[in-house]
């Protein structure tokens, strides 16, 4: 294994972190959302 082949390793294992990391913030952020949405939607009834 040359350094070039752990150095894409590694890269690309912190490529898949950061994108799990802005896919779980996005499902956090819009499950909050949703949340207050519902709580809207009852206050308004």
């Amino acid at each position: 294994m040359t350094t070039f082949g752990v150095n894409c390793q590694l890269s690309t294992v912190n490529y898949l972190k950061n994108f799990v990391g802005v896919f779980v913030l996005f499902h956090i952020i819009f499950s909050a959302d949703n949340a207050l949405g519902i709580e809207h939607s009852f206050a308004f009834q």
